[in-house]
């Protein structure tokens, strides 16, 4: 006996899919239009890590790379903390205006963003064994402009930070079935930042051992190429990297969320 009741057509999931992805072009023009859109806010795009890079990488030829530091505040002074090799590929930016700066590192980082997310989507099509077409296209401006709204990546646009740069530079690497290639990536990027030196246990773990070989080398290289422009800050900071980063820290600061930094905030003092 029928009751009446109409059940509502319900799209199957693969054109429902199909349908979200070919949104990707408008999602990613009104993300993009947005973080623009917000580079006229100080607060929200202040950019600070970039900041530090083009104010302090002169340094590496002029001497006092790791004794000098931006004023952020009064009691929280931002170092350079990266390899001398770190300074050298920024030192391109410092004939550029602090606005070009900010305008151009954006664009790459975006830029970076929307290869990693295509990248990904490629090897993920290769995996199905699935032709890369036009649908996969649009996936991969679908997912990136998503990205955009979501963190870790609105606080490394905000900040300026360079992990997106060095994390398609990681995946160009760790997709390459070249040896030489493969530790290009993880070599370059953790001579610039050591945190992508972690990446030489997925070679161990593949027993791509020419691949790890290739890495050390390029690291070397990189630190070769530092001591060039400057030997004795290349040798403050391979002689004691942890060093150069221990600059005292309010410990009120937000950034600290631990405990301490907590009550030390609500008391005004530093309680431990």
């Amino acid at each position: 006996m029928s009751l009446g009741v109409r059940v509502p057509h319900r799209l199957p999931t693969a054109e429902l899919e199909r349908r979200l992805m070919l949104l990707g072009p408008v999602v990613l023009a009104v993300s993009v239009l947005q973080r623009v859109r917000e580079m006229g806010n100080p607060i929200g795009w202040s950019m600070t890590d970039l900041n530090v890079y083009w104010s302090l990488s002169p340094n590496l030829l002029h001497g006092g790379l790791y004794d000098k530091s931006l004023p952020f505040t009064a009691d929280f002074p931002l170092p350079f903390t990266y390899p001398p090799f770190a300074a050298a590929v920024f030192l391109p930016l410092t004939v550029l205006s602090w606005l070009a700066t900010k305008i151009v590192w954006h664009a790459l980082s975006v830029g970076c963003l929307c290869w990693f997310s295509r990248s990904t989507l490629r090897m993920i099509a290769r995996q199905r064994q699935q032709t890369w077409d036009r649908f996969w296209e649009l996936r991969a401006l679908f997912w990136a402009g998503l990205a955009l709204w979501c963190e870790p990546v609105r606080t490394t646009l905000g900040e300026g930070q360079i992990n997106l740069v060095l994390a398609a530079v990681l995946m160009a690497g760790l997709a390459s079935r070249r040896d030489v290639l493969a530790g290009l990536g993880v070599g370059v990027t953790a001579g610039i930042k050591l945190t992508p030196a972690v990446s030489v246990l997925y070679f161990a773990a593949a027993r791509r051992w020419r691949a790890l070989g290739w890495s050390a080398a390029w690291l070397v290289i990189t630190i070769a190429i530092g001591a060039l422009f400057s030997a004795s800050a290349s040798w403050r900071y391979w002689h004691d990297p942890l060093g150069v980063s221990d600059a005292p820290q309010p410990v009120g600061s937000a950034i600290n969320q631990s405990l301490r930094g907590a009550l030390s905030r609500t008391f005004g003092h530093d309680v431990g």
